[in-house]
């Protein structure tokens, strides 16, 4: 299958998720992290389905928007999204996915930097009443990110992070959910240097097929700076 057009780039299992998609309000700090609110842009993809339920994606895209990255992707860069992902039924009630991702993000011609982003994602479903869900990022930054070895030869840096959730379906009407999500520091010093953790509660309740209120409280240290929020999410989808 080939897709062309403007849309979310299917790198990892989350980003390409719109509102209605996720389970939880916002999304986890490593994933705003490293693709902002949103990584979309103009371009194609094209998907192939292996024997044993295992799918290749090749996608090719002009970054469309400034999504808020801290990796720095800016309109008009070129990037190159690589994703392979098997499906595993465990039991008839029991399912496992697992994916690995490589984005290269190449800047335009002026400037002199290349990111590049290595993803492992893995879910694992019961039914429909627990879905478990990692993602492990391991960023390599441009020159922009980098340090200066004794040597004085820039060396370009490497950042990890992810986060681990669990959503429980009470039943046909009532989820809730916890997540975890941490990314590491950069760098020889400075602010960059330290480590960021979210600790994140989610409710929701499932007024009808097509509308669901959710409610969801963060807390999160972003290198030593802690904040609190609770935030409301009412999601009508429309169509199918």
């Amino acid at each position: 299958n080939m897709t062309v057009g403007r849309s979310l780039i299917n790198a990892g299992q989350s980003n390409g998720r719109y509102a209605e998609e996720r389970s939880f309000v916002s999304r986890a700090a490593a994933t705003e992290y490293v693709y902002g609110t949103g990584l979309s842009g103009d371009g194609f993809s094209f998907d192939y389905t292996l024997p044993f339920a295992t799918e290749v994606e090749v996608g090719y895209y002009d970054v469309n928007t400034s999504v808020g990255s801290w990796i720095g992707f800016e309109d008009g860069q070129n990037l190159l999204n690589i994703r392979v992902s098997h499906s595993l039924d465990i039991s008839d009630s029991q399912s496992l996915s697992i994916g690995v991702n490589n984005v290269i993000n190449n800047a335009k011609e002026s400037q002199i930097k290349e990111s590049r982003i290595m993803a492992v994602d893995a879910t694992y479903t019961h039914g429909d009443s627990l879905t478990l869900e990692t993602e492990y990022y391991s960023v390599q930054h441009d020159n922009q990110g980098t340090s200066k070895e004794d040597s004085g030869v820039a060396k370009q840096e490497t950042q990890s992070g992810g986060y681990v959730s669990a959503v429980y379906s009470i039943n046909d009407s009532y989820d809730v959910g916890a997540r975890y999500s941490m990314f590491g520091g950069f760098g020889d010093a400075g602010t960059i240097s330290e480590d960021s953790t979210q600790m994140t509660l989610m409710g929701a309740r499932k007024i009808t097929d097509s509308a669901t209120l959710r409610l969801e409280y963060n807390n999160t240290d972003i290198r030593g700076t802690e904040t609190t929020s609770v935030t409301a999410q009412f999601v009508f989808a429309i169509g199918s």
